[in-house]
């Protein structure tokens, strides 16, 4: 969960809030693709507050010290128990009623609950009031960032309208296959266009205050058994660089994504959630990404290798897709030694 001080990079702003405060209004906009046209109204959403901590309580949600310094306060202050609730999700809902995915508040913390919601296309599942936009293949098909920025606007303005804190997109898996179940909502099978389409869209997005989820890292091209052993991309480290992780390095570090999904893929005989190389060698070793990982809903397979080898939030946790690997899991992989509190404390502070 993004802590209350958390800075969106690629923003002018700080989304910091003196206390657990949600989004109380926003400016829903509509984007027609074939005209360029943008066009503004006001759309005003009420979210439900919880109660503000003094800043006594909570110094690091009411200080202008450096982030890493309030980070530090604020780690200081949690339980075992705390910081594990930061890492797991609580379950979604979709509709009017909810999200996709969400961290629970810790009011006594001061941290906001936090809101994950569907999609690359637009605010998704059944969620009214919202405009449904061009396919993101489409949008890849005018060859031009400064609109996919425009498309990226609308899309975050009507998620932060709708109270949601992550976008649950761009989507740049490359189609390599047409009957790729997803191809529609990608941007084609070029990594370079597919990379600077996402670097204007997450612009867009993060502009509005809500933090854009590049997905799915990586090598997620079809969806015949997946989420399953049998579906094991076997592919040279030197294919990954040239055709599956551009796009994704370019959303990382031009485009600051401030978060990254891992897919339901094998990658090589291991699941993309756990995978060393994708999410330590390359996400954080080499791109220097700071943003945390979250797993594709139901895609978390293992407590110890996930967590030890960048895998920082379960979703949607609990035991919606099967197994809880996260929560009481976790935490006696903690107790027992097996994952070591620095371990934990690293997800924590970047999620």
């Amino acid at each position: 969960m993004v802590l209350a001080w958390h800075r969106i990079p690629g923003t002018r702003t700080h989304r910091a809030r003196p206390g657990p405060l949600r989004y109380g209004a926003a400016v829903a906009a509509a984007l027609t693709l074939a005209g360029s046209a943008l066009a503004a109204t006001g759309a005003a959403v009420t979210m439900g507050t919880a109660s503000a901590a003094t800043a006594a309580s909570c110094p690091w949600g009411h200080s202008r010290a450096p982030v890493a310094q309030r980070v530090r306060q604020l780690m200081a202050a949690m339980t075992l128990d705390d910081k594990l609730a930061m890492v797991d999700g609580v379950g979604f809902s979709t509709g009017t009623a909810g999200y996709v995915g969400h961290i629970a508040a810790n009011p006594k913390l001061c941290i906001p609950g936090l809101n994950l919601e569907d999609g690359p296309q637009g605010v998704a599942d059944r969620v009214p009031g919202v405009t449904q936009l061009p396919a993101p293949v489409a949008l890849a098909a005018a060859w031009d960032p400064a609109l996919a920025r425009r498309y990226g606007t609308v899309v975050g303005s009507e998620e932060r309208g709708k109270g949601a804190d992550v976008n649950l997109g761009p989507t740049v898996n490359i189609v390599h296959d047409a009957r790729f179940g997803r191809a529609f909502e990608t941007y084609g099978e070029d990594p370079y266009l597919a990379g600077q389409t996402a670097v204007g869209y997450i612009g867009g997005v993060q502009r509005q205050g809500v933090m854009a989820q590049v997905k799915h890292l990586a090598v997620y091209n079809q969806e015949t058994s997946r989420n399953t052993a049998a579906d094991n991309a076997i592919v040279s480290q030197r294919t990954m660089q040239e055709i599956y992780l551009p796009q994704f390095e370019a959303a990382v570090t031009q485009g600051k994504a401030a978060s990254v999904m891992c897919s339901y893929s094998v990658v090589n005989g291991q699941f993309a959630c756990e995978n060393k190389y994708l999410l330590t060698d390359v996400l954080r070793n080499r791109w220097h990404s700071p943003g945390f990982v979250t797993s594709d809903w139901g895609a978390t397979h293992s407590t110890v290798p996930s967590a030890l080898n960048g895998l920082d939030m379960q979703m949607p946790g609990g035991s919606r897709f099967g197994t809880d690997y996260y929560g009481a899991p976790l935490k006696q992989a903690v107790q027992s030694g097996q994952v070591p509190v620095a371990a934990l404390d690293a997800m924590v502070s970047r999620s």
